[in-house]
């Protein structure tokens, strides 16, 4: 998961996936503090994928991130916005289900670091805009996989993690910025 020592992260939302073992509190708390502007998760149960998002408040937060942390037996993602475009709103908070439009069904969740593009008065959030222009895309793990290098090189500096009902995930440049290996 990104490191929250650097500089540029503080500017920038946290995004980060446990793989195994979830996040402690002071990770937990660590993440909200430097981006308080709503936290969410996301994590698959029995194949299906779960989200909580919109959490305004560090006590919440945390909890429900230990809660999760002891009851998730694969992937766990999280992400805490810090606002650079579009309001504060459950609309605007990560993690973005990516819903099959035939089958009404979430095949993906999205968390973003970094920033897109900049719409001054707007109250849609670049991340919204991603999922709503490419989310048909993006939720085809097969295709983000293939893709990966092109999606990034389309994306900059951005990082984007998407969680997958299989239980697997994709990290879209992950070998870009600043990253720190849990060592539990």
């Amino acid at each position: 998961f990104p490191s929250h020592d650097s500089a540029i992260t503080r500017l920038m939302c946290i995004a980060a996936i446990a793989k195994t073992k979830g996040f402690t509190k002071s990770q937990l708390e660590s993440f909200f503090k430097t981006n308080s502007d709503g936290g969410g998760y996301g994590w698959v149960d029995d194949g299906k994928l779960h989200c909580s998002r919109h959490i305004t408040d560090i006590k919440t937060y945390v909890n429900k991130g230990l809660e999760l942390s002891e009851k998730v037996q694969g992937p766990l993602l999280t992400h805490c916005r810090i606002r650079t475009m579009g309001d504060i709103t459950l609309m605007n908070a990560h993690p973005f289900p990516l819903i099959d439009k035939k089958s009404g069904e979430v095949q993906g969740l999205l968390a973003h670091n970094g920033s897109f593009f900049y719409t001054p008065g707007t109250t849609t959030s670049d991340t919204n805009e991603l999922v709503q222009a490419s989310g048909y895309a993006l939720k085809d793990q097969d295709f983000v996989e293939k893709h990966k290098k092109d999606l990034g090189a389309l994306m900059g500096y951005n990082r984007v993690i998407i969680l997958y009902k299989t239980n697997s995930f994709c990290i879209i440049n992950e070998n870009q910025g600043s990253w720190i290996e849990d060592q539990r």
